[in-house]
């Protein structure tokens, strides 16, 4: 795999005109999501971008909207990938921080500072929900 990224695999593109345009064309849509436009209007501006620099001209120019359509559906997939790695990652810090709380109150329980029911109650559960969640 190579890294196509500004200043990456110079030799590379340097032996490749259509990878190397291509390189130009990709890294323009990520800079103008960087200044927060939208997939589709990042496209469309990387697009021209190209068109006006002579870039991928011939391919950009006969091939417009299914770039834009495509280009911009597989950046979707990708963020969408991303948005629920993230959101899994903070139900994961919740589901921990809930534990957390759950074992705080059974030390309290064990201790005698609290009653069974008294945590019970300040964890938002019956008193035998709370037994089976902290196994006393």
């Amino acid at each position: 795999m190579y890294n196509l990224a500004t200043g990456k695999s110079k030799e590379l593109k340097n032996l490749c005109q259509p990878l190397n345009e291509y390189s130009i064309f990709s890294n323009k849509y990520k800079d103008f999501r960087k200044q927060n436009l939208t997939i589709d209007e990042s496209v469309r501006e990387a697009t021209h971008y190209c068109l006006e620099n002579n870039i991928m001209y011939d391919y950009l120019k006969n091939n417009e909207s299914e770039v834009i359509s495509m280009f911009g559906f597989e950046w979707n997939e990708k963020e969408e990938r991303e948005a629920l790695l993230e959101a899994g990652e903070a139900r994961g810090e919740a589901r921990g921080e809930t534990r957390g709380r759950l074992l705080a109150l059974k030390d309290l329980v064990l201790d005698g500072t609290v009653s069974l029911k008294t945590a019970s109650q300040k964890a938002g559960m019956s008193i035998d929900s709370f037994k089976k969640a902290v196994m006393l």
